[in-house]
């Protein structure tokens, strides 16, 4: 919006044609349809140039971006863990088939 605004200013102020006298509601009414029209304007530049370049980037750097995903069971290999909720133990078997309770 910082780049748009200066040049919806400019614009404006150079299609004058003589200067404008000073009051507080001239001076409102400009801020809020500068900002207005600064914010409509930057929204569909945002949509014409930005939006195509972040889907282009996600393309090219998607496949650079993404890390393997570690299945929790591979660290523990080897074991099986059983939750009891009903009376709150945890069972760890295991391949030599030694059952710890835990808890």
């Amino acid at each position: 919006m910082y780049m748009v605004s200066f040049h919806i200013q400019f614009i404006y102020h150079l299609g004058q044609p003589h200067p404008s006298h000073f009051s507080i509601y001239n001076l409102v009414n400009l801020f809020f349809a500068h900002m207005v029209m600064s914010s409509l304007v930057a929204l569909f530049l945002t949509i014409i140039f930005e939006f195509p370049f972040l889907q282009l980037e996600k393309i090219i750097f998607a496949p650079l971006l993404k890390q393997p995903v570690q299945n929790p069971t591979e660290s523990i290999r080897g074991f099986e863990m059983r939750v009891n909720n009903l009376d709150n133990t945890v069972t760890v078997k295991s391949q030599a088939n030694i059952e710890t309770n835990a808890f």
